[in-house]
């Protein structure tokens, strides 16, 4: 399991129900424990690059759910609020939880916990 590091302060299980009431979505799962065990954070390496036949994509950091550790940190919120709502460049179910180096997020489906890249 990949090690983070920077992570923004703990988020619990009852914040987290109210931040999918208030987006009106579901989280799966595996993302709530994520978020449960490190709110976001930097890969200890810095930088995880994972390479398939046709392409090669990194993360450079997971989102905090709440509670970012410095100011200018954008949250799961912020960047869905973004994304849907004022660019509306990502669909209403997709979650963004990591980010790539190049600022492309990477979302999980709140329909079935796919993992995409926008």
């Amino acid at each position: 399991m990949a090690k983070l590091t920077e992570t923004s302060p703990a988020v619990s299980a009852e914040e987290l129900k109210k931040i999918e009431e208030s987006l009106g979505v579901s989280f799966p799962e595996t993302l709530k424990s994520l978020w449960l065990v490190t709110n976001g954070g930097i890969l200890a390496d810095k930088r995880r690059v994972y390479q398939s036949t046709h392409y090669e994509n990194d993360i450079k950091y997971f989102l905090p759910v709440l509670h970012v550790k410095d100011a200018g940190l954008l949250t799961v919120d912020d960047y869905y609020q973004t994304l849907v709502f004022d660019k509306k460049i990502l669909p209403a179910n997709f979650i963004p939880f990591a980010i790539d180096g190049g600022g492309f997020p990477y979302c999980v489906g709140a329909d079935d916990g796919a993992v995409y890249f926008w």
